[in-house]
C-alpha cells in the first residue's frame, strides 16, 4: 500500500507509477494506492521505480500486513481512549 500525503492525490500518484502489464497491478483509493505484484516475477516488477520519482517525496509504502498492524493499533487506541 502506498498511503499518500498532502498535497499529492491519488490521480497524480497514478500518473507516476510505472506498472508493467501482467506483472504489476495498481489502483487508486481515498490518500492510497493499491499495488500487487505477481511473486514469481517480482524481478520483472516496475513498482519499485517509484522511488526515483519526485512524488515519492509524498509518500510512504506498506506492506499489506504492517497497514493491518497499524489499523489494529488505532482501534485499540480508540478503544481506549473511550474507556
Amino acid at each position: 500500500m502506498v498511503f499518500l500525503k498532502d498535497p499529492l492525490t491519488a490521480d497524480e500518484a497514478m500518473k507516476s507509477m510505472a506498472a508493467k502489464t501482467g506483472i504489476d497491478r495498481v489502483f487508486p483509493g481515498n490518500g492510497v494506492l493499491y499495488c500487487s505484484r505477481l511473486i514469481r516475477k517480482a524481478a520483472q516488477s516496475h513498482l519499485s521505480r517509484i522511488v526515483s520519482k519526485p512524488e515519492y517525496q509524498n509518500m510512504t509504502i506498506r506492506s499489506w500486513n504492517t497497514a493491518g498492524k497499524l489499523v489494529e493499533l488505532m482501534e485499540r487506541r480508540t478503544t481506549m481512549n473511550r474507556s
